[in-house]
Parts: structure tokens; sequence; C-alpha cells
């Protein structure tokens, strides 16, 4: 089981990655969260109001149009509300978040122990329901996931779900689109289990399992799609031995030497050419309120970037391919991550006015030409539609105000 966890977030980047895609070919209405005065609704980012503004805080989800609305108490305490396209399905509840899976929401709130979000594995509580705020399951999940990286259509009517029990035994089972229901049970509370070469489902078309079944006998399946339902295309079994791992590949580890080579010396530069200001996202995971902007310093290898000079204003110099990348013409230059999107690049600050140079994991850079009176970062990359982003902002202590698009429109009004 050492690499259970692995996989399973292996399966998870890939489930998000699909689903973004999908939903980015429906192309549906661009919604954000708008807020007016102090409170927070869904609105068109022109501003004509969809959900009224009744909320302290809306989170954006991992896919376009499915919101997480949050107010607090005196105390600190929230109570979060699902908010999928224009619709309020639920309200007043203790989920710190909302998971979207093509026909399924997961709603997750944590239990006991420290917990830092859904991806974490940390102890928490899962319950499933579909599109119309329905809950599909009375039980309560510690963990679950869906399969769902067999084809690229994904239109068929039917979803599988791999799912840990509070008592730390595992199941398979098949949730139909129509009825609105789990039906067939592949694994039914195995006590151990493991997906193998869960990397390959795509080109193997199969989802291959081992597990142990509450009588210590081991059981090894495969299921893959036939006429658009899942079937079992192979099943068998095998003999737990005790005290060793089946699901361990190598039995021997051999050390590697390590192999010296000769770095070339790098450049001479002064300190002041290679550190970089930082920005960094903190998240609370603890009252889930707004994250919050913090500034870091960190040195770069002045192998590939250095800052430049012209004055009293900088910039960025590629070293590796002998080219200026940000003109020494700005106040500030911020290199950040934007995290939990697929970009990178630079927050410029000049004469009080901030601008962003973002790229692509390709190294492709992403058009973002508005400039803000307040310090920018990207929370979305490609929202709904390429070339359309959603950007916070945040106030010079770092805390969050409110949301804007790519040109500079900022998502707010007084009243």
């Amino acid at each position: 089981m050492n690499n259970l966890k692995t996989r399973l977030t292996t399966l998870v980047i890939t489930i998000i990655f699909v689903f973004t895609l999908v939903a980015q070919k429906e192309t549906p209405q661009i919604l954000v969260p708008y807020k007016v005065a102090d409170h927070f609704g869904i609105a068109t980012p022109e501003g004509k109001m969809k959900v009224k503004p009744t909320f302290d805080y809306i989170e954006l989800g991992d896919i376009p149009n499915i919101f997480t609305g949050f107010n607090y108490n005196e105390n600190g305490a929230y109570k979060t509300a699902l908010i999928v396209n224009d619709n309020v399905l639920l309200k007043d509840q203790d989920y710190f978040g909302y998971y979207h899976y093509d026909a399924l929401i997961f709603a997750v709130k944590h239990t006991s122990g420290k917990g830092s979000g859904y991806y974490s594995f940390s102890p928490e509580a899962i319950d499933i329901y579909d599109l119309k705020g329905k809950r599909i399951s009375q039980e309560t999940y510690k963990y679950a996931s869906v399969i769902n990286d067999l084809d690229k259509n994904n239109n068929r009517p039917e979803e599988l779900l791999y799912m840990m029990h509070t008592d730390g035994t595992y199941s398979v089972v098949v949730y139909d689109k129509k009825s609105g229901k789990f039906t067939t049970t592949f694994v039914d509370r195995a006590k151990d289990f493991d997906f193998i070469e869960l990397d390959m489902v795509f080109y193997t078309k199969a989802i291959h399992i081992k597990y142990i079944d509450a009588s210590n006998q081991g059981h090894e399946l495969k299921i893959g799609l036939k006429n658009q339902k899942f079937v079992k295309t192979f099943e068998g079994t095998f003999t737990v031995e005790k005290n060793k791992n089946l699901y361990d590949y190598y039995d021997d580890i051999v050390e590697v030497p390590e192999i010296e080579t000769e770095r070339p010396p790098a450049p001479k530069v002064t300190k002041s050419e290679i550190t970089m200001d930082v920005i960094e996202i903190s998240k609370d995971y603890k009252g889930y309120r707004p994250s919050t902007i913090k500034f870091e310093t960190k040195q770069l290898d002045p192998r590939y970037f250095k800052l430049v000079f012209e004055g009293e204003k900088r910039g960025v110099y590629y070293v590796k391919k002998e080219q200026t990348i940000v003109e020494p013409v700005y106040d500030a230059v911020y290199s950040t991550s934007f995290r939990g999107t697929t970009a990178s690049g630079y927050i410029l600050k000049k004469d009080e006015v901030y601008t962003i140079k973002m790229q692509s994991l390709r190294g492709e850079e992403l058009p973002l030409n508005g400039s803000f009176r307040h310090l920018p970062y990207v929370s979305y990359v490609n929202y709904v539609v390429p070339n359309t982003h959603i950007v916070s902002l945040y106030d010079t202590d770092g805390k969050f105000l409110y949301y804007a698009d790519q040109d500079g429109n900022v998502f707010y009004r007084e009243k």
C-alpha cells in the first residue's frame, strides 16, 4: 500500500484536468463572484446579479461556475453554500468545499486531526450529491473519487467511484446517472486495496485492481467498458502471504552511486542582482477565510536569471538566452508561481499601478492587458474560455478585496 496515496494523487490530478477540459468545451455562460459593498453574490462580468450578494466571501471552485459561498459568525466559525451557475443548491452547511466530478458533487468537511483540504488525505468526511443538490448516499465517506480516465468524451451514462469508508475499508461502485443511484458493486469493503498501473488507464482502457477481502482472500480484478457500461473483463484470486507486502514491485534495493560531474562556475554577480522579491499565497485551512498575500525574498540562480537596473528602476534578464524579459522600468518586480493554475510569471509595479506578465508551463505568454490599482494575483487561468482569466485583488497588507478580469475590470461596486 506504500504507493496508494501517490497513485491516488495522480488520479485526482488527472480527473481535474479532464473535467476542466470538458467544462471549457461546453462554453457555459461566464459567471463570477461579484462584490457589492461588503458582500459577495454571483453575477455576469458586467455586473448583472444572478445570486444576491449575501455572502461574506465566495471562493472559486476547480470548475468554472461552481462556487463555495462563506458566511462567518462573530466567533470566526463558518457556514457554506454550494452555488452551481446561478442556483444556490445547498446553504448553511458545515462543508468547507465542494468538488465537482461530471454528474456528482463531493461535499467535504473535517472530522478530526489536522487537515489541509480535500486533496491532502487528511481525516475528513465526504458526502456525495448530484448537480441538483440531492444527496446520493446517506453514508459519509472518509475519501471518494471518480475514476474517469477511460475515454476523452465522457458521454457515458455511468460513473465509476472509488471510496474509502470511515472504518478504513474500500469499495468500488457504479453510479447510474439516469436513476441517480449506486448500482453495480465491484469491490465491497475490502480491507486492503491497490490500483495497478493507474497512470496507464487511458491507454489500457481498463482499471486494474488488487484487493484483500474481509476473509483475507486476495482478489485481482479488471474493469473495462462495453457499450458504454462498466463490466468485469478479468477476475482472479491470489493467496495472501503473511508479513509480505504484495504490492511492492522490487524485492531488492540497489544503491546507485552518485556520478560526479563538473559544474561550471556561477557568474559573478552582486547580491542585489540575484535577490528577487516573491509573492506567495497563504491559505487559511482552519477558518477557511480568504487567502492572503505574503512577501518573501529568494536567491536567483545567476546562470539563468538576474535583476537588471536603470537608476531606481528594475527588470529581469534571462542569462541563458541573453535577453531582457522584463524591461528595467518598474519600481518593483515580484516573482510568483500562481499556485493552483498552470502558469507563472511576474507582478510588476510602476507608479502605484500593477500589471502582470504571465507564461504557461510551455513558455507561451498569456495575454493579461489590464492594469490594477490593487495588488493582483491570477487565481484562474483560461476561465471558461481561453485567454479569460480571473484575478484576485489584495490591499497593501495582503488582505483579499475582490475579483477582476484580465483587462483590469473589477467585479465590484460600492452599492
